[in-house]
């Protein structure tokens, strides 16, 4: 009795003693897949291979109605029933054995790989393609050898056996098929559940802590009333904001927009707006789309448009606690900042802010999709636990969240904030190189001005230098004569002496017109000074 005890196959599948046939398969699936071999290599090697096959002896012994009959009366009083115990001791001998200790290690391995096969037959049936069947079967935490093995025997069985075999698996599927209730165990695959059995995890996912807190319909209508009238307020709010921000002269529209907004916000605390009928209405409303879906999921394009993903994007995110989603929007987010920036400061090309708008418009049509894979990847991960306690998990990680939102939210204004810094000292330093390039032109202006006096100066200059010098030459003409080309007694050389004489001077750094005038005196210094010899 005390070894019937210890080794009570009921706990080691973690299944009531009454369990049902589907219980009790599924737990073994369960089971099995927590314990496989493969799975725990170490030093616990031993241990798992023990508990894998004990976990096998209790499949064999429950999963057949005469063994486990049998076990259930050598629990209770120690003793074979039945033609067992009439046939010898030897025979209850090999029942005690079976009882006690777990199968061969070949023996689980084979009870293991036929019990894939019949499950990788029930996804076959439920219409999954062969990729997508040996996909499920690793997401359930099947070993990969053991996926290998499914996958190259069934090939093989469809070579060999094309026609025959196909019909064979037809006859399979059919004989496979489940018979579920509402209150029956999880299957081990969320795609071969019916909503009634996979619709609790859901609603764990989607209420978390507060998912067994439901409002009454009557409530529910009457609440549900109230919001609808307040959506006109929100709707006229946000026409008038829109119209203030589109035209300059909107500031009467914006006074109006932020006005009807309180008043929305007053009247809506006033009627005792509660957020529980925010949570069930919510809850209503992903219940819903998850059903249409896991139904059918080549059925999203009916799924409605959400507003909270299209607006919030990224808090929506946050709110509904999808942190890898989350996280991975944030750093798009932020690399996208960082393009635009680049793109503007660097090419000068500026993205339009209504790509944000394009973005967004994707979003709102996907969130719930979105939040639907988010929900069955949660599930997944819980499969292997018993029931209470998968749902006690996704009830802990679920649920909305306000402080997981402003915690997100925290963290993308810090990784987007380099950006703005960098931004906007870039636009101080252009800003201050505009306004020097005006003095920078001014000054440029002002002295080519300055320069344009000064060559103007310079050719006033310079045509009174020569006009006063063809006066000294018209002077010296008029007082001798013979210097004047066109007088009759015009003296070439006496010319050229004078010329000479005058370039002279120049080259000393005397100014011409007194070059000219000095050049002039000597000629008429020599002239008298021959006339008084001539004289003598």
């Amino acid at each position: 009795m005390a070894d019937a005890a210890s080794q009570n196959w009921y706990e080691i599948l973690g299944v009531p003693p009454d369990a049902d046939a589907t219980g009790i398969r599924n737990a073994y699936r369960r089971e099995a897949m927590r314990w496989h071999p493969s799975r725990h290599v170490g030093e616990g090697l031993a241990e798992t291979e023990e508990r894998f096959r004990r976990i096998g002896a209790a499949y064999k012994t429950l999963s057949d109605p005469a063994q486990r009959a049998e076990y259930d009366v050598w629990r209770a009083t120690g003793q074979i029933s039945g033609a067992a115990g009439a046939r010898g001791v030897g025979r209850r001998a090999d029942k005690v054995l079976a009882f006690s200790t777990g199968l061969k290690e070949s023996e689980a391995a084979r009870l293991f790989f036929e019990q894939m096969l019949t499950l990788s037959a029930e996804l076959k049936h439920k219409g999954y393609r062969g990729s997508q069947r040996l996909k499920i079967l690793e997401s359930l935490g099947c070993p990969g050898s053991v996926v290998r093995a499914v996958d190259e025997y069934t090939r093989q069985k469809r070579r060999q056996h094309s026609q025959n075999t196909e019909n064979q698996q037809n006859v399979t599927s059919d004989r496979l098929r489940y018979s579920r209730s509402s209150g029956a165990e999880l299957p081990e695959a969320i795609e071969l559940a019916e909503w009634s059995q996979i619709k609790p995890y859901y609603v764990a996912v989607i209420g978390g802590r507060s998912a067994d807190a439901h409002m009454d319909e009557a409530t529910y209508q009457k609440h549900l009333a109230r919001f609808k009238k307040s959506l006109s307020g929100y709707v006229l709010a946000f026409v008038l904001l829109l119209v203030s921000f589109l035209f300059p002269r909107g500031g009467w529209l914006l006074i109006g927009g932020v006005a009807a907004l309180i008043l929305t916000l007053v009247w809506r605390l006033l009627l005792g707006e509660s957020w529980a009928f925010h949570r069930e209405r919510a809850m209503r409303r992903y219940l819903s789309a998850f059903k249409r879906f896991h139904n059918d999921p080549s059925a999203a394009g009916g799924w409605r448009f959400n507003l909270g993903g299209f607006f919030g994007g990224i808090l929506w995110l946050a709110y509904r606690r999808m942190s890898r989603y989350m996280l991975i929007a944030i750093a798009a987010a932020v690399l996208f900042d960082w393009i635009q920036i680049f793109a503007e400061l660097k090419f000068g090309f500026l993205i339009s802010d209504k790509l944000w708008t394009a973005i967004a418009i994707p979003i709102g049509f996907f969130a719930d999709r979105i939040y639907f894979e988010h929900a069955r990847q949660r599930i997944r991960k819980v499969l292997l636990y018993p029931r209470r306690q998968a749902l006690a998990q996704l009830r802990e990680d679920g649920g909305a969240s306000w402080m997981g939102c402003l915690g997100y939210l925290l963290l993308f204004i810090i990784l987007s904030l380099p950006g703005a810094l960098y931004e906007r000292s870039v636009e101080m330093r252009q800003a201050m190189h505009s306004q020097d390039a005006p003095l920078s032109e001014q000054q440029r202006a002002d002295q080519a001005a300055r320069q344009k006096l000064v060559a103007e100066a310079a050719a006033r200059s310079m045509q009174i230098r020569k006009e006063q010098f063809d006066a000294v030459v018209a002077e010296t003409q008029a007082r001798y004569p013979q210097l004047d080309p066109r007088h009759p007694r015009y003296d070439r050389e006496l010319a050229e002496r004078v010329n000479v004489r005058t370039q002279n001077y120049i080259r000393q750094g005397r100014d011409p017109v007194r070059a000219r005038r000095m050049a002039a005196a000597e000629i008429d210094a020599a002239g008298s000074a021959r006339q008084s010899k001539s004289s003598k």
